[in-house]
């Protein structure tokens, strides 16, 4: 069953953060992991959400979701992301 991957990202620093999106894709596709949308907040009709940055990344499964995020490839690119921005990751299983 397929899993989701739904990220909520502030930037912190612009050019690392074009560093990361040029690479993350290299590192999920290995895994079967397809961006489905990427986009910036715009109105936020109910409740409260701080970030401006949205990525929705599907994955065959939840396990090739935790393969990708444990990943050699992503742990290296990841330090990248913690200085170039906020980001919270939710996975979310397909009903």
């Amino acid at each position: 069953m397929a899993a989701y991957l739904l990220s909520h990202v502030t930037i912190k620093d612009p050019e690392l953060w074009g560093r990361y999106v040029r690479a993350v894709a290299g590192t999920f596709t290995p895994f079967g992991g397809e961006f489905v949308v990427r986009g910036v907040r715009g109105d936020v009709l109910a409740g409260k959400h701080s970030h401006t940055h949205m990525a929705l990344i599907r994955f065959p499964n939840e396990d090739a979701v935790r393969d990708w995020y444990d990943s050699p490839a992503y742990q290296e690119l990841a330090k990248v992301r913690a200085k170039a921005a906020d980001v919270d990751f939710i996975v979310f299983r397909e009903l």
